[in-house]
């Protein structure tokens, strides 16, 4: 069916009198306010210069007017940028700080190597040399298992806080989003993610990313707590995570936990799959739309050609 929609277009000739320096040039007209940038596009005009896929034209063309206004002022007027950016940071403080730094800690501890030339006794003939040589290889043995031993002990413990500190985040970030739009409550527990705007857990459990989201609470819960109930919540749901030892109640969580190379990133992409699912149930937010529907995003893009046609090496020149 012919699409009956008809847009007074705006004449092309009018481009003809801008400069290729200013935002009108491209299809875009600014308006400026003292707290924004409020921005209009002409999507025949802008796709001469920037390409639109094919998901953004089917939303831009469902506009009633010739222009096409953006949706939202900022980029970080969606909560599931704002999410996954803050998500972002923790990661980034897990992989360039915390984990090399880790590492760095972790290659100090060694174990000493003893020889038998080293030996008082051999030295003052009170033993032989074999003897002596056989003490050193003891000694040195023992010496490299202790420090081993302190190495996984460190190693689980360090692993332990980021992980702590990072849920603490985590739910921090939910909290901020969960006020932000509405809720007024002075407590939260997951039981109001999953109620809020009518939600249900059954429909939330179902989310991608949900299993690695409520493994982290679980492991979590027996980091904080180190007792019967939460170590049994978790060996319950996920017995992957647990050493095989015997626990007592009492005894420090982290040193049960399997933090194993890889369960941190795992956990923190998971939980980003879970936001975007979330946030697309619970506030009808495309991860993908949020990407580009907005005014800051086309004045940015924009200028960014302009200073690049300005400047192509990135060099700026003052004259005085």
């Amino acid at each position: 069916m012919k699409n009956k929609k008809q847009f007074h277009r705006i004449d092309p000739k009018i481009y003809e009198s801008f400069d290729m320096g200013e935002h009108r040039y491209y299809g875009v007209f600014v308006k400026y306010s003292e707290t924004n940038v409020r921005i209009s596009v002409d999507p025949k005009r802008y796709t001469k210069f920037f390409t639109l896929e094919e998901d953004q034209l089917k939303i831009i063309n469902q506009r009633k007017t010739p222009l096409f206004v953006p949706k939202k002022q900022s980029v970080y007027d969606y909560n599931v940028n704002c999410m996954l950016a803050d998500l972002q940071k923790i990661s980034n403080a897990w992989e360039k700080k915390n984990k090399p730094m880790i590492k760095k800690v972790l290659s100090e501890i060694s174990g000493k190597t003893f020889h038998s030339y080293e030996d008082d006794n051999a030295l003052q003939g009170i033993v032989d040399w074999d003897e002596a040589a056989a003490n050193a290889r003891i000694m040195t043995q023992l010496s490299h298992a202790t420090a081993e031993i302190e190495r996984e002990n460190l190693l689980q413990s360090l692993r332990g806080q980021f992980f702590h500190q990072m849920v603490s985040q985590i739910e921090a970030l939910f909290v901020k989003m969960l006020h932000k739009n509405g809720y007024e409550g002075d407590k939260f527990d997951r039981n109001v993610l999953y109620a809020f705007k009518g939600q249900k857990k059954g429909l939330v459990s179902t989310l991608n990313g949900f299993n690695e989201y409520s493994k982290m609470y679980a492991i979590w819960n027996f980091l904080k707590h180190n007792n019967e109930s939460t170590y049994t919540t978790l060996k319950t749901h996920y017995p992957e995570t647990l050493v095989e030892q015997k626990y007592n109640p009492g005894d420090i969580g982290c040193h049960f936990v399997k933090f194993e190379e890889g369960l941190i990133e795992s956990i923190l992409q998971k939980v980003a799959d879970f936001i975007i699912d979330y946030c697309k149930l619970a506030f009808d937010e495309d991860v993908r739309e949020a990407s580009w529907n907005s005014h800051d995003s086309f004045y940015l893009t924009v200028r960014a050609e302009i200073e690049e046609m300005d400047a192509p090496l990135g060099f700026r020149f003052s004259f005085y």
